[in-house]
């Protein structure tokens, strides 16, 4: 978890979580997501941004129940990553990035940039798209903040 406090007049391209590269407890954190600057410009209050970051390492374990019954050609391939600014965010100024490293490498194809909806309960891909994947990563794209991950199919 990462909590972050920024005056919105210094900044200049925009902020991206992890700010360190850092190793926390449980492994180094691979994954990040980067806001920029017209979005964080859009949500100040007073020229302040409050913003929250999340990264779940295995969740993706504890929701393999729920994802072979949903989805069953599809597996969550990432960590569970959620960003949030302070207020109610609704359309961004410019669309956030989110780059999420592969848990498995192999046997797997075919990413899709997912975000949790809530209304629907249910992971969506609306607002987000893959801007680049490989092996290893994938780049994702979305007009909104939420928490984000992606499905693979197997």
């Amino acid at each position: 978890m990462a909590i972050s406090v920024l005056n919105g007049r210094t900044v200049r391209n925009g902020t991206g979580f992890p700010l360190n590269s850092y190793e926390e407890p449980f492994g180094t954190i691979e994954d990040s997501v980067f806001l920029p600057a017209p979005t964080l410009e859009q949500n100040s209050k007073d020229g302040i941004i409050k913003i929250l970051f999340f990264s779940y390492r295995h969740l993706d374990e504890i929701l393999s129940t729920f994802f072979s019954t949903r989805y069953p050609t599809q597996v969550l391939n990432s960590r569970i990553i959620s960003v949030t600014i302070e207020g109610k965010v609704t359309n961004l100024a410019a669309p956030v990035r989110i780059s999420l490293k592969h848990l498995r490498e192999e046997g797997v194809g075919r990413p899709t940039c997912v975000y949790w909806d809530r209304e629907a309960t249910a992971w969506s891909d609306v607002g987000c798209a893959v801007v680049d994947s490989n092996n290893t990563r994938t780049v994702c794209q979305c007009s909104h903040l939420s928490s984000f991950a992606l499905l693979m199919e197997e």
